[in-house]
């Protein structure tokens, strides 16, 4: 899984230490002490203890440590509230510092690959909060699918084959962004088949947050055999994601198993054997040139073929068009109105000419 920055909502504030209740009674104490005594037993006072009354360190009265995944080839950010005073690291698998001209943030990364042994991390900030951190190595490259959770994009094939492929790639995290009649199912389905860990419905996002979602992504995945023009398709591509997808005629033109992207059949063995290709070698060439494939299908390319489209449709004597409302065309799959007045204009079909 990429990742790049760690927010952590941190409190402020100091941690104090806890003080015995006031309210507890000699007899409490005292079961307390017996129980020390059993648990840790000393055979003679040395003046160094409080014998008796040394008791093991619950867990509510220690500070919950934050989960930290870091890897080698990137390097993550952690956001303080204060300026940074103190960093221990609990190994030297770990390399940290302060970002330049930043404070309150800390690079960290790794200096070997694929350590297997967790670690820890603590820091102390300029206004004497205390955060500590157990981190873990993680490679774990992303599984997208963005768009409606619906029945006819096929998204159960996709999930009956993933269990398959975390045997193939351990580190594999499958995030599904989008909403609809699927999702809840999609859920228990991921239960059912024990990869619920490894998988995340994060719901509806805004339109214009969604390129944050492709940027974390390594390979983006489509069993759908619905599309009409396979825009996320596109949008993958253009975001540096190996695309891998069921052969569908909506990728006629878009994808090329090999080139710029990778080409499943219909069973859930091919699915398998291409989402393996996705995360190997080839699917990572593939990926460093996937922008490029995309740019024919541009903004300006694409409203190019749009109206040369409309204006086919017009010669051969159509006399209505689709076209979207200005304020409500972005995301849509029709063009507004106004391109389609311009492209008219100065030819026999300009609007201008046409007397209501």
């Amino acid at each position: 899984m990429k990742k790049f920055f760690v927010m952590l909502a941190l409190a402020w504030g100091t941690v104090g230490a806890f003080a015995q209740n006031e309210a507890d009674s000699v007899a409490a104490v005292n079961n307390a002490i017996t129980l020390a005594k059993d648990v840790y037993p000393q055979k003679e006072e040395d003046g160094d203890l409080y014998h008796g009354l040394t008791r093991k360190l619950t867990f509510d009265r220690m500070i919950p440590p934050y989960g930290l995944e870091v890897t080698y080839g990137k390097t993550t950010h952690i956001i303080f509230p204060s300026s940074v005073r103190y960093v221990d690291l609990g190994s030297p698998n770990l390399i940290a510092g302060k970002a330049d001209g930043a404070e309150n943030v800390i690079r960290v990364k790794t200096t070997v690959k694929d350590f297997r042994e967790e670690t820890n991390m603590s820091v102390i900030t300029e206004s004497g909060s205390f955060y500590t951190f157990n981190v873990k190595y993680a490679e774990e490259p992303l599984l997208l699918n963005i768009g409606r959770i619906a029945k006819e994009k096929n998204l159960e094939q996709v999930m009956r084959v993933f269990p398959k492929l975390l045997n193939a790639c351990p580190d594999v995290h499958f995030a599904i962004v989008g909403e609809g009649p699927m999702r809840e199912d999609l859920g228990r389905m991921a239960e059912e088949l024990g990869v619920s860990r490894a998988v995340t419905l994060t719901g509806p996002k805004p339109w214009e947050k969604i390129d944050r979602y492709y940027a974390m992504g390594d390979v983006f995945c489509s069993a759908s055999h619905s599309e009409t023009q396979g825009l996320t398709y596109v949008e993958a591509m253009a975001s540096g994601l190996c695309v891998c997808a069921v052969n569908d005629p909506c990728l006629d033109g878009v994808v090329e198993d090999g080139v710029s992207g990778i080409l499943a059949g219909d069973s859930d063995e091919s699915l398998l054997a291409a989402l393996i290709r996705a995360f190997g070698e080839e699917g990572k060439r593939i990926a460093k040139t996937a922008a490029q494939y995309a740019a024919p299908f541009s903004t300006e390319g694409f409203a190019e073929k749009v109206e040369a489209c409309y204006l086919k449709a017009i010669e051969a004597g159509v006399d209505i068009i689709d076209c979207a409302i200005s304020p409500f065309a972005m995301g849509t799959s029709q063009p507004p109105t106004e391109p389609i007045v311009a492209a008219l204009a100065g030819t026999e079909y300009d609007l201008s000419l046409i007397h209501i």
